[in-house]
């Protein structure tokens, strides 16, 4: 599926922007739908097609309708962080103002696409919601909850590492020109060629600079010397430190340092 999803989605949308030219195009704009896309269809077996055109040139509605109201929930839920007083929040939640209001029909909206996902299962496979399901550990009320936060997990993570690594490249060309000379020796050296694919296995990057250029995953970080965290947090040599970016963007200086 993410074979199909860059080959016949995403690289040609990013075709179709570079034949334009006249339209900037936001990198993460177009991200998050390919990493949601890639989520559910990795994980619920289930196909949002967000980064889909038809005829018209527009993703599917209600896919397109559930990205808008899951940005309009983390936006707010952001905002309560941000409020000067703690349970300033809740007054506005009383009264119906935004963006409280706001979050209550969005939540309304993600609980519905969430369902629908749940409810359209199918009776047997293999991906992660139907094993869930399977286990007769959760009741459909639970799976709404795993369907969320596989998606909360899987949209936005990929999306910025994604987005960060494409920037960060962007501002050194002496590595782009490794990494582009290096594609170029897979495609030289791959089989995958000869059939005119367009996107390489894990094992033919393995050992190539794309592949060591985006990390893994938020693995545990053992630090080589003692130091202290921007929180004043004291870490001992050799001990593993977590690290956790979720509201690092909201955050004061206070809490994460300067």
């Amino acid at each position: 599926m993410v074979r199909f999803e860059v080959v016949d989605r995403l690289l040609p949308l990013l075709e179709r922007a570079a034949r334009d030219g006249r339209t900037p195009l936001d990198v993460q704009d177009v991200l998050e739908p390919f990493a949601f896309d890639n989520i559910c269809c990795v994980a619920f077996d289930h196909d949002p097609a967000c980064l889909a055109e038809d005829e018209v040139g527009m993703a599917a509605p209600q896919s397109a309708e559930f990205m808008r109201a899951f940005n309009d929930v983390q936006d707010a839920v952001m905002a309560r962080f941000m409020a000067p007083a703690r349970s300033l929040w809740r007054v506005k939640r009383l009264l119906s103002l935004e963006p409280e209001r706001r979050l209550r029909e969005a939540l309304a909206t993600v609980c519905v696409y969430a369902d629908r996902i749940v409810r359209n299962r199918g009776e047997a496979g293999h991906d992660f919601l139907w094993r869930s399901a399977a286990s007769g550990e959760h009741s459909d009320e639970g799976l709404l909850d795993v369907v969320t936060n596989f998606i909360m997990a899987g949209r936005d993570t990929t999306s910025s590492a994604l987005t960060w690594f494409f920037w960060l490249v962007s501002g050194r060309p002496d590595v782009e020109d490794k990494i582009v000379g290096e594609i170029r020796t897979v495609r030289t050296t791959s089989q995958g060629i000869t059939t005119g694919a367009a996107t390489f296995s894990f094992d033919e990057l393995r050992h190539h600079r794309v592949h060591a250029a985006v990390p893994a995953g938020a693995h545990g970080l053992a630090p080589l010397r003692a130091g202290r965290l921007p929180v004043g947090r004291h870490v001992r040599r050799g001990r593993v430190a977590g690290v956790l970016f979720g509201f690092r963007d909201g955050a004061g200086g206070g809490h994460m340092g300067q």
